[in-house]
């Protein structure tokens, strides 16, 4: 029964005892028009249950309710029928009129339910507007602090790469000069230590090229525009670049790029992602070993693979392979991930493929140049 008068508060208690007042109201209404002589008109008790129904309950408990009052208010007509032997006209108009003015009343109250609803969604969504104007405004006051922060560190990062940088290209050149003679002949000893001592420095010069990129990749600065870059000569500057490095590690490196091979890309970033792929390919490779680079015609341009038979990568951290800060023996995890940024960037991509029966090729893929 309560089923039937179930409100729409939300309170549970509330919801109990308005129901219980509806029953309770329809309940009185039907037991004094029962017990009432014909002649006292009281049929408008039945049009308390139906407006309690329309303040506290759903559109459907109203409807429930005013149907029940319009079955009891019939039945009190019999009821008066059977126990006062009444057959007057006027009774039967008065219950017609009391019927009307239920249907008035659940009328009434259905339009105050649809206004009510109405006032109440559109506070909803002034509410929802409310928050979510200020909402954006607080997403732009932190936009506003990302941006200066991002400022602050790019700015700080191109100051510490270019305060590294700086003393250690004169260290380079200092020791390129030694090695030339040009302070006298050194000692064979001496030779060997200057040029591991030009090839730590090199690593560590890549290094802050790398956090360099990485800082401008992050910060969302665009690469410079794309001019046709002459792959050939760009190789053969890196490798001569490498060869003391491989020499050390007694590893054969080989470059063989035909001068046709032009792409469309950056000369400067295209440089650091080939001396990312080539230093990792030495570092990886143990004495005895070989590597290179070559390329080869395709359907978007041109594939430039650095390829070694070294230790390869191994299988777990393939899926991750050129995601920031994978590591594989060594390395910062950055210089792979700088590769597919600039590889992007530059309209292509990178792969990775394992060597048989041992090594590892990455390939870069970009586009022919057309202009």
């Amino acid at each position: 029964m309560q089923a039937i008068f179930a409100g729409r508060l939300h309170a549970p208690a509330l919801r109990i005892a308005a129901t219980a007042t509806t029953i309770a109201a329809l309940a009185v209404a039907f037991v004094l028009d029962a017990v009432t002589p014909p002649d006292l008109s009281i049929e408008a008790l039945y049009e308390v249950p139906v407006a309690i129904a329309g303040l506290t309950g759903s559109r459907k408990t109203l409807v429930r309710v005013a149907l029940v009052a319009a079955f009891l208010n019939v039945l009190g007509y019999i009821s008066d029928g059977l126990h006062w032997n009444f057959n007057d006209p006027i009774g039967l108009q008065d219950r017609i009129i009391s019927l009307a003015s239920l249907t008035l009343v659940c009328s009434l109250m259905l339009i105050v339910q649809r206004e009510s609803s109405r006032n109440a969604r559109l506070e909803e969504g002034q509410a929802k507007i409310r928050i979510a104007r200020e909402q954006a405004i607080e997403i732009e006051r932190r936009n506003r602090e990302l941006a200066s922060r991002q400022e602050v560190i790019e700015e700080l990062v191109e100051a510490i790469a270019h305060d590294v940088r700086t003393p250690l290209a004169a260290l380079s050149l200092t020791l390129k000069q030694a090695l030339r003679g040009q302070y006298g002949v050194l000692p064979e000893d001496y030779r060997e230590v200057a040029n591991e001592s030009r090839t730590s420095i090199d690593d560590i010069a890549r290094l802050a090229d790398t956090l360099l990129a990485v800082a401008r990749f992050e910060a969302g600065v665009d690469l410079p525009p794309r001019v046709a870059v002459r792959v050939a000569p760009l190789v053969r500057d890196i490798a001569a670049k490498f060869v003391q490095l491989a020499r050390a590690r007694e590893i054969e490196l080989e470059c063989t790029i035909a001068d046709e091979v032009v792409t469309a890309g950056s000369d400067a970033e295209l440089r650091r992602a080939l001396e990312n792929l080539l230093a990792n390919a030495i570092r990886h490779t143990p004495p005895g070993g070989h590597v290179g680079m070559d390329a080869r015609r395709t359907e978007l341009g041109w594939r430039i693979d650095v390829w070694d038979d070294g230790v390869g990568v191994a299988e777990t951290v393939m899926p991750t392979l050129f995601a920031r800060y994978t590591h594989g023996a060594s390395g910062t995890g950055l210089g792979l991930h700088i590769v597919k940024r600039i590889a992007e960037a530059s309209g292509g991509s990178v792969a990775y493929a394992a060597c048989l029966p041992r090594g590892s090729r990455f390939s870069i893929d970009l586009p022919a140049w057309t202009g």
